[in-house]
């Protein structure tokens, strides 16, 4: 299902109902557990009703390893994106699949805490050939970090530190991040846009280069990224600009701008998504989609957009104004409180996905336990996560 820091991901499936099938991410004991991180953020964008957070089902350790079972997804983004002869999305795709994106983004923020490893492999839609392929869910929270404390009751911005280690992954990592900056919001939206981009138009133009050529790239090809995209990402990528740690994107306003895209290419909602039958794309597709179960009820891409009735005129003055959270802190933390997780192998071309077998909705509890024995049983690996034997200048360090 894709690769990351350490650990291996199965699919595995409910012993009192082998039909209910899940994915289960484990990693040994003797790793710092990233799996507890995971599982918070989980926890807590369930119980806010998240619409495109990955749902977590079961914690608990076994045998000398951790592990986590969660909501057996579809393929990625960056899958999606692969298996087309054009190696790119069309513009209603990444329209759709990009305002998405962005409300998956929005609603951890609004939790107050930040992904800090945003990119296509860390998003991926339902099951293909079901109603929920249209939808969008992110994924990998395990370095994610809660920028925010309470002190008195009040909550306030951490103090940035001083200096911080590597924390994404290098192809779609903000600025920031190359320059060992505390990571804010608007970092996550850098590496949503070139993600979006990237589904767009294919590979972005450091594909391939070393670390060190990689960040003088993304800040003198800026224009270049842009200039075959719609404008209204370029009035993105100028706010985004403006951003700090300390200053809130304007969400409501790039939203619209997104929305604006959709309305002015005379988007409808009957239109299908390139992976969808009836799509551009359905002949890469169809042989691994499952066969839809019968009790799946029907999902709407209008609601889920929740887009408005007409888009307003957009403009690049729309987004120049900033919001403060706090004042950036006189002071700098000389610590880093987030679970480091070891390196990680750079994107790869993924293996051909088998079909997917059916899920309906899942039947077991949010729980913790101490075992899988009298839960799951495993069905079979589907992905490896280990550290990368290649050099560090193209390693993804976590």
């Amino acid at each position: 299902m894709g690769r990351g820091g350490y650990g291996v991901v199965y699919e595995v499936a409910l012993i009192e109902d082998p039909k209910q099938r899940f994915a289960c991410k484990a990693e040994k004991m003797d790793n710092k557990n990233s799996l507890q991180v995971e599982w918070k953020l989980m926890s807590i964008l369930k119980e806010k009703g998240s619409k495109h957070a990955l749902q977590g089902v079961e914690i608990g350790r076994h045998v000398g390893v951790n592990f986590i079972v969660m909501d057996l997804l579809g393929p990625t983004l960056s899958d999606l994106r692969r298996r087309t002869t054009s190696r790119t999305l069309t513009l209603f795709s990444t329209t759709v699949v990009a305002i998405q994106m962005f409300d998956a983004i929005r609603e951890i923020h609004d939790v107050g805490y930040v992904h800090r490893d945003v990119k296509p492999s860390n998003f991926a839609i339902g099951l293909l050939g079901s109603s929920k392929e249209i939808i969008v869910h992110i994924i990998d929270f395990g370095i994610s970090r809660n920028i925010y404390k309470i002190t008195d009751g009040a909550k306030q911005l951490r103090k940035p530190r001083k200096r911080v280690p590597f924390r994404g992954t290098m192809q779609y990592c903000s600025l920031n991040v190359h320059n060992r900056v505390d990571q804010g919001p608007h970092d996550d939206l850098w590496s949503w846009l070139y993600t979006t981009v990237e589904l767009l138009l294919g590979d972005l133009p450091w594909h391939g280069l070393e670390q060190e050529q990689t960040r003088l790239a993304k800040a003198a090809r800026q224009d270049e990224l842009l200039e075959k995209c719609p404008e209204e990402l370029r009035f993105i990528r100028g706010h985004l600009d403006a951003l700090a740690i300390n200053k809130a994107p304007l969400y409501e306003e790039i939203r619209e701008t997104l929305a604006s895209i959709f309305f002015k290419n005379k988007f409808t909602w009957e239109m299908k998504l390139d992976w969808q039958a009836g799509g551009k794309h359905e002949e890469s597709f169809h042989h691994i989609s499952h066969k839809p179960s019968s009790t799946e009820g029907p999902v709407e891409l209008l609601k889920i957009l929740n887009l408005p009735q007409q888009a307003r005129e957009i403009t690049e003055n729309r987004l120049t104004v900033v919001v403060e959270l706090f004042d950036i802190p006189s002071s700098v933390s000389e610590t880093d409180d987030t679970v480091a997780a070891p390196e990680s192998v750079p994107e790869v071309e993924p293996p051909k996905p088998t079909k997917q077998p059916k899920m309906g909705p899942p039947k077991t509890p949010l729980r913790k336990s101490k075992s899988t024995s009298n839960q799951f049983k495993l069905v079979k690996k589907v992905g490896r996560h280990r550290p990368s034997q290649q050099k560090k200048t193209k390693q993804t360090k976590r």
